[in-house]
């Protein structure tokens, strides 16, 4: 699905001296009153109006409310049974002893969720599917004495020259090479030009 920008002439006109604006969603024109407030926009409006808006947010909380994940309590989480320790792993909801699960200061148990197996089975996914948490040695390598980089968008290794530096990054170069920084950067100065 291409997205359609819209000039302000498309979508605003005035009608029998009442300013209307056209929804984006229904194709509707309506007054500008039935349109909720948006300090981003131009206009100052937002793009849908408030029947469709609403029916968007509706739409929005049930597919969120399908999607709400399984909470235990800690103590429904743990066990101990002849003083061996057990945790609930929260992917394959099998009990396994605590040995099983990677080290994570940040939660109560100082413990993960996921027990190894599980963990190791959504990285394998992740990885296959080239998603954002790749390892940092399976995104670098080095070939005949060159450094190369893995291209997140362009799915190649290309040297670590063909990347810009990035302050936030841990190797510091950006996770997409040059020509697929430019092409990104380039599609969303195109857009901006047709919406003005």
């Amino acid at each position: 699905m291409t997205k359609r920008y819209y000039k302000c002439e498309e979508t605003h006109h005035t009608f029998n001296g009442v300013k209307q604006k056209r929804c984006t969603k229904c194709k509707k024109w309506k007054d500008e009153s039935e349109f909720g407030k948006d300090r981003a926009r131009k206009d100052g409006l937002k793009i849908y109006c408030k029947g469709c808006n609403k029916a968007y947010a509706l739409k929005r909380r049930r597919k969120i409310k399908k999607a709400v994940r399984e909470y235990f309590r800690y103590e429904d989480r743990h066990r101990v049974i002849r003083g061996v320790k057990e945790k609930l792993c929260s992917s394959c909801k099998q009990w396994k002893y605590e040995s099983q699960f990677y080290r994570n200061r940040r939660l109560k148990d100082g413990l993960e969720l996921q027990c190894k197996e599980c963990d190791s089975k959504r990285y394998e996914r992740n990885r296959k599917a080239g998603r954002r948490n790749l390892r940092y040695e399976d995104r670098h390598r080095v070939v005949n004495g060159i450094k190369q980089k893995f291209c997140r968008k362009c799915k190649r290794w290309k040297s670590e020259s063909e990347f810009y530096k990035g302050r936030s990054k841990r190797d510091g170069l950006m996770d997409r090479c040059k020509k697929c920084s430019y092409k990104a950067a380039n599609r969303s100065r195109k857009a901006r030009r047709a919406v003005q």
